[in-house]
């Protein structure tokens, strides 16, 4: 295989030099043929902004007050297409001199850098590099995210476990080591969403240079250690697997999209709102209720999901509007939470304002917003606002929003601050075989949202991986297997119908120690 330069835009994603400029002026033409529509587009007149000439345009770099979102948001997609343009020159060079190798570079997650939807196209296979924070006690479900989201990518092509630490890494403030068996735990996590290989950087422990104290598959002390045993322990587990093939039997999809990423990062808003945060918070809240979950895009082929969520989705195009409408008329259950459907893909309102591309899909209107304190904010106001869901109340933060139920059902209001009484929780039904279309007016705490995925997932009738787990025990579906894997301190006793895929031994419970993982032949009745 051919593994073509590193973490392209890692340290340095845009590039504001003569030639950047220049190729940024080239694209700009490109995309809008004359300045009068780039005008148009980025609403130029606004602060006399008005262009002339493509060739008076500057990346967007310091200003004494806002950029302009528009500038902001278009150097963010050139900068992706420039990095995509070196990589797919560097591949084309290599197919040219006869290698019939398959061709890839190592993704980073969610990482700003790049739009992976458009890189994925243009790589043979996905490759992910993967640094979970040792020290964080939820940091499973943060890489979950990451593999799901690879595996996601291409879907109908298992991807690849670039790169991931054998133990500790040494750029961070802190840097602890993996537990006893957390390696191992995080790498079957990977195979369980879709890889079918785990790499590790590095091979050998560097003796000198940046990445020294970087672990390795062997380390400084060397074959007589625990990462010694722990990788080659590995190697062993990962021959013995039995043919892995079949996807993630997701009947949940979660919408995430980087123009939208790059979009909330122009500012400035009502409140400060990181999008690749709370959409990884959304995928925390699934997880925890033990659901499989694939990553779309907004124009993603949705017919294989019952359950489609989309927070914080503040740039809507009109196809992915359209899309996301469809979903509900054909028959699905459609969440939106606050802040979603507010511009056009130039970061631009629609004429009549909020919700145009959704509202009538929603059945409801939305007026205006309510800013709160940010959470952790030592500053006076409103700092949540209160919901009640069915059955319980929920904590809404950063923004509460004035929505009117135009054809949408009440489920939950408002219980205190400035909206106290108003709708805050809405669902409409579509109708006959068509869907549910539900609104939440607020972005809720963890606890929240986890609440609101636990009623939306009940209404639809989806079900766990397994049921009756604890929140720290991971099951994840690969075909005909079932991958299980303990994140609790202690040992778990937990409930499995199939058989041991490793031994071929009938299943009724199993114990795990803690990071212990058994795989199960679990055909889906």
């Amino acid at each position: 295989m051919w593994h073509v330069n590193n973490e392209y835009g890692c340290h340095v994603s845009r590039d504001y030099s003569d030639n950047a400029r220049d190729a940024y002026r080239i694209w700009l033409a490109e995309k809008y043929s004359t300045v009068e529509a780039l005008n148009e587009a980025w609403n130029t007149a606004f602060w006399s902004q008005l262009y002339q000439s493509f060739d008076e345009i500057l990346p967007p770099s310091k200003a004494p007050a806002f950029q302009n979102p528009g500038s902001l948001l278009d150097f963010n997609r050139f900068s992706s297409d420039a990095l995509l343009s070196l990589f797919t020159m560097e591949r084309d060079i290599i197919r040219a001199s006869g290698a019939t190798q398959p061709i890839t570079t190592n993704f980073m997650g969610s990482a700003s850098g790049a739009d992976y939807w458009k890189w994925a196209k243009e790589v043979d296979l996905v490759s992910d590099d993967s640094y979970p924070d040792p020290n964080d006690p939820e940091m499973f479900r943060y890489s979950g995210w990451g593999f799901d989201l690879m595996r996601s990518l291409k879907p109908d092509t298992p991807w690849l476990l670039m790169e991931q630490a054998s133990n500790a890494v040494q750029w961070r403030h802190s840097n602890a080591p993996k537990a006893p068996g957390e390696m191992a735990a995080l790498s079957m996590q990977a195979v369980g969403r879709g890889a079918d290989g785990v790499l590790f950087f590095q091979w050998r422990q560097s003796r000198a240079g940046a990445e020294k104290f970087h672990s390795a598959m062997l380390p400084h002390a060397g074959t007589a250690t625990r990462t010694w045993r722990e990788v080659s322990h590995l190697g062993a587990d990962l021959a013995a697997l039995p043919p892995l093939t079949g996807g993630s039997g997701a009947h949940v999809a979660l919408v995430f999209d980087w123009e939208n990423l790059w979009a909330l990062k122009g500012g400035p808003f009502l409140t400060a709102l990181d999008y690749n945060t709370l959409v990884q918070r959304w995928y925390v809240a699934l997880h925890r209720l033990h659901v499989a979950v694939d990553i779309v895009p907004p124009t993603a082929d949705l017919n294989a999901y019952r359950v489609v969520v989309a927070p914080q989705l503040y740039l809507l195009t009109d196809a992915g509007a359209t899309n996301l409408s469809a979903f509900v008329e054909g028959g699905g259950h459609l969440f939106v939470s606050a802040f979603t459907d507010l511009v056009d893909e130039t970061d631009t309102f629609r004429a009549g304002g909020y919700l145009q591309g959704l509202g009538a899909t929603l059945g409801i209107r939305m007026e205006e917003y309510t800013a709160l304190v940010p959470p952790g904010a030592d500053a006076p106001g409103q700092s949540a606002a209160t919901v009640s869901l069915p059955g319980t109340l929920i904590r809404g933060e950063y923004l509460a929003e004035e929505i009117f139920a135009v054809e949408a059902e009440v489920l939950g209001e408002f219980v205190d601050g400035r909206l106290r009484g108003r709708p805050a929780f809405t669902m409409r039904d579509a109708g006959g075989d068509a869907g549910h279309a539900y609104y939440l007016a607020t972005i809720p705490d963890d606890d929240g949202m986890r609440d609101v995925m636990a009623h939306i997932l009940g209404r639809a009738g989806i079900e766990p991986v397994l049921p009756g787990l604890s929140e720290r025990v991971e099951a994840v579906r690969r075909g005909d297997h079932v991958i299980i894997t303990n994140y609790e301190s202690t040992d778990v006793t937990i409930s499995v119908s199939g058989t041991d895929a490793m031994t071929g031994d009938v299943l009724d419970t199993v114990v795990l120690a803690p990071f212990a993982w058994t795989i199960a032949h679990a055909p889906l009745v």
